[in-house]
């Protein structure tokens, strides 16, 4: 009986350190909750394309319970100083460490119960909102959510699991540390921190690395292999130089008197500096994780909202129909058309070469490859003749005479003035085009060249395709469909499975329907969208928690600070502009840097993205403008809620 009181006595003195701690642990259980009631919802597994939703779901749970651990554990180290002196002191009066073992076991106990209670109650009325949320955003029509014991057991299991980590963790230090030194936990004072030039270089060259990277590079191809490694760098640089060049400049700072010896400043300036050693470490974590906000943020929501760019380019029309035979004979289509009661309307007639993978040489050379390029991804490429290009309603190449040529590419990097294609002779690009309508782009990356004439292309297409195909020129038939749901769904499972059509009309023909592909578009990119903000609000919510554990932590120890300088003569006034002056620092300091590496990374971004078939990069430009704006309105408005609170904590001051 006498441990539960100490336990609850404990829980009840402590509650402004235990409260941030309940917050983020009730908010970690309800986020998992969330996740593990949508994967196991039977309106997400009767999606369309059910499988990919899962599977973004089930990586989401991944990283969601990694920082669901991170962030207690970071939380927690807060509340270790009040526990290691208040266990100090029940080993004076008498308590074994045992003892102290089994306290601390019913605290974490009563913490599990309490974040679990508020978690799973909080987690399943948001669940409702959020498969509303996911259901709408991939297109789907069954909102049933469902509840079963697996998404419970799991969240349970998870969550208990965690607590006892942290009991082993209280357990070790109760085990490796003095009574004496339990009792001064929370008393340790601060040195001004030592200049680490090394430090200070090695991440000043690591971030040059990473803007380096970012900037020079070239292709879609290149930019997702290098983004991890540009990413990882921009983490370690962001460390080091917070760590080491913060304390380099406030030194600098101090070293000037005449910035230095104003009131204001100097107060504001040694205070940063004496508490430069943990601060910089909170502000690198913050900095990184509105880093993070904004790059996921401005990803997903580039993707969701520019999906309909790349259904248009992917599909111009509804049905898509190609055939080895030179010409096509619509009228084929009419009578299917009219078996399944729908009408063709919009349609249009083109020729191009068959694709063949390609790779061009730092030479300017086109060389034929078997499957993949150098990058080990497939890139292909198609040829077609100017009057071709002409009558899909692309007039933005000028005539080209017989060694000129035009070139598109979603993919390569390629932007040279020659280029030496199969037949031996050197062309002139006379156009670099920035995009083409009327045909079919891949997702994956689809490249043109425009040729003078039909001769010209017969030439330069690569041996395997004339040797051992019937036909290198394809015929393509693009068409729209007019009728109800059904009966176009009938239409195009006709033509995609035959019906006898290949067989009595065309030879190797290949029929692509837009409507089940823009479903599944649909769905991937709803709920990848949907991944991306449940991975906003927890690293938004994770910064917020850190900001204001910073700001409890860094106001108590300045308390004293404060307390002396107001019995030295210095008035409310004044010590509320220190504090403002040193808040306005230590908030501006991360958004500004944060704001910083997502300018730099902005030319990666929009390249990793037209992996994804995003190419309108000014969509993408006021998606990151957008997110900017929103990431500052909420920052300002944690600036606002947690300065109170330091402000408070430092003065203790009462209206008289």
């Amino acid at each position: 009986m006498l441990y539960w009181k100490l336990a609850l006595d404990s829980l009840r003195k402590n509650m402004a350190e235990y409260l941030p701690f309940l917050l983020v642990g009730s908010a970690a259980v309800a986020l998992n909750f969330i996740i593990q009631l949508l994967l196991f919802s039977s309106g997400v597994q009767h999606l369309y394309a059910s499988q990919a939703v899962l599977t973004l779901l089930g990586m989401a749970q991944v990283v969601i319970g990694i920082l669901s651990l991170i962030f207690l554990f970071y939380t927690y180290s807060f509340l270790r100083k009040k526990k290691q002196a208040e266990f100090g002191l029940y080993s004076i009066l008498g308590l074994k460490k045992s003892d102290l073992m089994k306290i601390s076991f019913l605290q974490q106990t009563l913490t599990l119960a309490l974040d679990l209670i508020a978690g799973l109650v909080t987690g399943f009325v948001m669940s409702k909102l959020s498969i509303l949320l996911l259901i709408r955003l991939v297109e789907g029509t069954n909102f049933e959510l469902g509840f079963s014991t697996a998404p419970l057991a799991i969240t349970l299991f998870f969550f208990a699991g965690i607590f006892v980590l942290l009991f082993l963790y209280d357990c070790w230090t109760i085990i490796r540390t003095k009574t004496l030194n339990l009792l001064k936990a929370g008393k340790k004072g601060t040195t001004s921190p030592k200049n680490r030039w090394i430090l200070f270089i090695l991440g000043a060259l690591m971030l040059g690395c990473a803007y380096y990277l970012a900037l020079t590079v070239s292709s879609p191809i290149k930019a997702m292999q290098q983004f991890f490694i540009a990413v990882l760098l921009v983490i370690f640089a962001t460390y080091f130089l917070f760590v080491a060049g913060s304390t380099l400049v406030l030194k600098i700072m101090k070293g000037r008197p005449s910035f230095y010896q104003k009131s204001k400043r100097f107060i504001t300036v040694s205070n940063m500096l004496f508490r430069m050693k943990q601060n910089a470490v909170g502000l690198a974590s913050i900095t990184l994780l509105t880093t993070m906000t904004l790059v996921v943020t401005v990803t997903t929501s580039a993707l969701f909202f520019g999906r309909q760019t790349l259904i248009d380019q992917t599909y111009p029309r509804d049905i898509q129909f190609t055939s080895m035979d030179s010409t096509i004979k619509t009228q084929n289509f009419d009578q299917l058309a009219k078996k399944y009661r729908v009408k063709i309307k919009d349609g249009y007639q083109f020729q191009t070469s068959q694709e063949f993978s390609f790779d061009i040489t730092k030479n300017h050379e086109l060389k034929a490859v078997e499957d993949t390029g150098q990058d080990g991804i497939s890139q292909s490429i198609q040829l077609m003749t100017l009057s071709q290009f002409k009558k899909l309603g692309n007039q933005n190449v000028p005539n080209l005479k017989g060694n000129e040529i035009a070139f598109y590419s979603s993919y390569s990097s390629f932007k040279g003035k020659q280029l030496k294609l199969l037949d031996g002779h050197q062309y002139t690009v006379k156009k670099h085009l920035s995009g083409i309508k009327g045909i079919a782009v891949s997702p994956s990356g689809s490249s043109f060249i425009i040729v003078p004439d039909q001769k010209v292309l017969l030439n330069n297409l690569p041996k395997s395709a004339t040797m051992h195909r019937e036909n290198p020129i394809l015929a393509s038939y693009y068409f729209n469909l007019v009728g109800s749901k059904k009966d176009i769904t009938k239409f195009s499972n006709a033509m995609q499975e035959g019906d006898n059509f290949e067989a009595q009309n065309h030879t190797r023909s290949i029929s692509t329907s837009s409507y089940d592909d823009k479903r599944a578009l649909n769905t991937f990119f709803g709920g990848f969208f949907f991944i991306g903000l449940l991975f906003s609000v927890s690293f938004i919510l994770a910064t917020a928690l850190m900001i204001y554990y910073k700001q409890v932590t860094e106001g108590q120890a300045d308390q004293k600070q404060f307390n002396i300088l107001t019995k030295l003569g210095m008035s409310r006034k004044e010590i509320k502009a220190c504090i403002r002056t040193q808040l306005v620092w230590l908030f501006g300091l991360p958004i500004a840097v944060a704001i910083t590496h997502l300018s730099f990374a902005m030319l990666m971004i929009t390249k990793v993205l037209r992996a994804f078939g995003v190419t309108n990069d000014n969509q993408v430009y006021l998606v990151i403008a957008g997110t900017i704006l929103l990431m500052i309105a909420i920052y300002y408005l944690v600036y606002l809620l947690t300065s109170c609170v330091y402000y408070k904590k430092v003065t203790q001051l009462r209206e008289n």
